[in-house]
């Protein structure tokens, strides 16, 4: 066996990452939707939905451009940005991403995280603890652990003003895809 086959590459895990996003969030669905519909005793569409669907779509949408509006330019001109924006290239090679994996990787990441976070957790932990530990769970730096901490408190409280997951998923998707796509384009110069 040859060691180069063992050894992960960037190349290698950003061609798998779409499948491993996916998994991703069919598991967290198999296990989130079940557990609010029969743990928390909640209608799934209720939960997924809100209490007005224009409105999970119109204040997720504002807010990921917001989001992806203030955060980009920190990424590409703050030191402590420009190093994660470099971490994340290094290991993901941002430039073999097509504009259907970012899409695909966005809206896994989108709808796997909030119905975990925002749908499970958040019920149980309450708004703040559930932030903490979505930041936690993004270590490439301290800043971006705050960072992702900071988001998660945002997509917390609109779950809660909006009653529902559909509006964290969308800003979320919103933020990701659009970071993914400006990064790919900054990658390729």
């Amino acid at each position: 066996m040859n060691i180069t086959n063992l050894l992960i590459t960037p190349q290698h895990l950003t061609r798998h990452l779409v499948k491993w996003s996916l998994l991703f969030a069919a598991g967290a669905l198999l296990v989130g939707l079940p557990w609010i519909r029969w743990v928390q005793g909640r209608d799934v569409l209720q939960a997924l939905v809100g209490s007005a669907l224009p409105q999970g779509l119109l204040y997720g949408g504002g807010l990921g451009l917001l989001i992806t509006g203030v955060v980009w330019p920190f990424f590409r001109h703050v030191p402590a940005g420009q190093a994660v924006l470099h971490r994340l290239n290094a290991m993901l090679d941002f430039q073999q991403l097509r504009v259907r994996d970012i899409m695909l990787i966005a809206l896994s990441a989108g709808v796997g995280e909030e119905v975990l976070f925002r749908g499970v957790l958040q019920p149980h932990l309450g708004v703040w603890p559930t932030s903490i530990l979505f930041g936690a769970l993004h270590p490439l730096s301290w800043w971006y652990m705050l960072y992702g901490t900071g988001a998660g408190l945002l997509l917390g409280y609109l779950a809660i003003i909006t009653e529902g997951l559909l509006a964290p998923i969308v800003c979320h998707t919103v933020v990701d895809g659009l970071l993914l796509w400006r990064a790919r384009a900054w990658a390729k110069g």
